[in-house]
């Protein structure tokens, strides 16, 4: 079995509504909430304007047998899930597709555009404590020990300390 441990690019997985689409190639997601534009006058930089922007999901599909592009032309209220190389999971709800779908024959692909109110990206559980341990090792707080048994003490005294606040409460 390889190791993918340093993979972070190279494969997407491709759900909607639970059923599956092969991806060709060109997946991109935008989880933005917002669109920012710069107001200036003549006297300098005033500051920005912030409008709502929907969430965004792009990918290339393959024209394989089964796909119907009229029923993706009318997918709305979708559920988008996609997985991907670097362990990430994209979640796009409410979704709808935009531009109207058409395939290219030469090479059997489908641009897809799903745009919605909330695309969000989450780590899988070993990305996630990955980076609590990075987090931890760049972020110290001034004159806490990071010896191990320092902090294990430091961990039972305040177990003990919660249990015995517990049972004056209760």
């Amino acid at each position: 079995m390889s190791n993918t441990t340093n993979r972070i690019a190279g494969t997407a997985y491709l759900t909607v509504d639970g059923t599956t689409y092969t991806v060709a190639g060109d997946f991109e997601y935008d989880p933005s909430s917002v669109t920012r534009e710069t107001l200036s006058g003549q006297s300098g930089v005033d500051g920005f304007s912030e409008k709502p922007k929907p969430g965004q999901i792009k990918a290339t599909l393959r024209d394989m047998r089964g796909l119907s592009l009229a029923a993706i032309n009318a997918m709305d209220d979708v559920t988008v899930v996609a997985e991907l190389a670097n362990g990430k999971t994209i979640i796009g709800r409410n979704m709808w597709t935009v531009d109207p779908q058409g395939s290219k024959a030469e090479d059997a692909t489908n641009p897809v555009t799903w745009e919605g109110p909330s695309v969000t990206e989450s780590m899988d559980a070993s990305l996630q404590q990955l980076g609590d341990t990075m987090q931890g090792a760049v972020i110290r707080e001034p004159g806490l020990s990071t010896d191990p048994i320092s902090i294990r003490l430091s961990a039972q005294s305040l177990e003990r300390r919660d249990s015995s606040s517990n049972r004056s409460r209760g």
